[in-house]
């Protein structure tokens, strides 16, 4: 699609909240009866990439399903999410955000779309989240727009978050496992699988301070 891209840091505010607004109209017409997977399948398929021997990992991944079977599912809050609304998949026309690739759409709670989004914010650490972030607060004021976001919600910005980490760290495991099961590869191919084990460490670190619900 033509049209420009943008860093995080060359956001104006305006676009901030015309980013919000976009995340908010695609949940305001998602389907019901979609046919998508939830967040627990996501769970039940990547889970197993991990090796049991990493204790840590799959404790974290029982607490934050525990944490997420507790929450409400209305249909306020809970719908199709494109699961990876960064700035990445986002192409500008006009001045208007136009979201892309919707390949990994989910049934799932709509702030985790918003954590999904703003990732880069918090630079991919739960840790991190600031209801105060004026980025975050814009972008939020867009999405209140078109439709409610209670604070409520936005409390679980950052379990939304470690839920996406959880997903990610399943998914660099089944990817460097795919490579490992090659007994030759270019060496682009072996420096590619050292970048994700540096992004793997990191979210490796990050479990390591998760705080357990319940444990």
């Amino acid at each position: 699609m033509v049209g420009s891209q943008y860093d995080l840091v060359d956001l104006e505010p305006h676009q901030l909240q015309a980013w919000g607004e976009a995340v908010a109209k695609v949940h305001q017409v998602a389907p019901t009866g979609n046919g998508r997977p939830d967040w627990q399948t996501y769970l039940d398929e990547l889970m197993p990439c991990v090796p049991r021997t990493n204790t840590l990992v799959h404790d974290v991944a029982k607490d934050i399903t525990t944490r997420l079977s507790k929450l409400d599912i209305t249909p306020e809050t809970y719908g199709l999410i494109h699961f990876d609304a960064e700035l990445d998949n986002i192409v500008w026309q006009a001045g208007k955000p136009m979201l892309l690739d919707f390949d990994d759409c989910c049934n799932m709670w709509f702030v985790a779309d918003i954590a999904f989004a703003l990732r880069d914010v918090f630079v991919d650490d739960p840790s991190n989240v600031d209801l105060r972030d004026p980025r975050l607060q814009t972008f939020v004021d867009g999405y209140r727009q078109v439709r409610p976001l209670s604070d409520d919600d936005l409390i679980q910005l950052p379990l939304m978050l470690s839920f996406h980490n959880l997903v990610m760290f399943a998914k660099l495991q089944r990817t460097r496992d795919s490579l490992a099961s090659h007994q030759q590869y270019p060496d682009w191919v072996r420096d590619l699988d050292d970048k994700l084990a540096q992004v793997m460490a990191q979210y490796q670190r990050q479990f390591e301070a998760y705080e357990f619900g319940e444990r």
